[in-house]
């Protein structure tokens, strides 16, 4: 009976070690694992809400070339003076970093084709501006602005 009282007090203190150590662990983990779940919602968070920015500031900056094409139909003197709330290389990296791979190709169908009015005014002259150009850029900024909208309603879904 000597021989064997021995070792119950070490048994029972080696596992009572063990417990507070698997105890110590175990909420170690989870807490971690609550963290990571934590930061992995903030950062889709603050994801959606520069996308929703992103998409604002493009919808805005797109309205505003729209509205200077169709303002007025046989003017067309005024395309370079749009008021650019950031700037549109800016805009361009935001969506090169931010945007979906149609959203990339949209904005630069958009920019392209009001681009081509620039470089025809230059060939050519501000009177001699054709209305399919004109018409391409309006139609190719509205097919921009429907996807917009239809992403800011996914991002606020």
């Amino acid at each position: 009976m000597a021989d064997s009282s021995w070792w119950v007090p070490l048994v029972s203190g080696a596992m009572g070690v063990a417990g507070a150590l698997g105890g110590t662990w175990l909420t170690q983990h989870r807490s971690n694992q609550r963290d990571e779940q934590n930061w992995q919602r903030q950062r889709a968070d603050r994801l959606r809400d520069t996308r929703g920015q992103l998409y604002l500031d493009l919808m805005e900056y797109l309205e505003n070339l729209f509205n200077q094409l169709t303002t007025d139909d046989d003017d067309v003197r005024n395309l370079g003076s749009i008021p650019e709330v950031p700037p549109r290389e800016r805009l361009t990296v935001r969506v090169d970093l931010y945007g979906s791979e149609v959203l990339r190709e949209a904005w630069s169908e958009a920019l392209l084709r009001y681009d081509m009015i620039a470089a025809e005014r230059q060939d050519n002259g501000i009177e001699e501006v054709s209305k399919e150009t004109v018409q391409a850029a309006v139609t190719a900024i509205v097919e921009a602005q429907k996807l917009l909208r239809q992403l800011a309603i996914d991002v606020l879904s």
